[in-house]
């Protein structure tokens, strides 16, 4: 997932894209479905700049 290093609301924002995974996953696959999945930790693995333009 790519966020911006300032960002205030980080931890809430991956939340969100997990829950929604999750939900995709669960549509996608009814016979795995993931239950009681929680996120425990967050920290950065990598720091990059992305240069976008032609």
């Amino acid at each position: 997932m790519f966020l911006k290093q300032e960002y205030e609301e980080v931890g809430f924002e991956i939340e969100m894209a997990f829950r929604d995974w999750i939900e995709n996953m669960n549509k996608e696959k009814p016979y795995r479905a993931i239950f009681n999945a929680e996120i425990l930790e967050i920290r950065p693995v990598a720091y990059a700049a992305l240069r976008i333009g032609l």
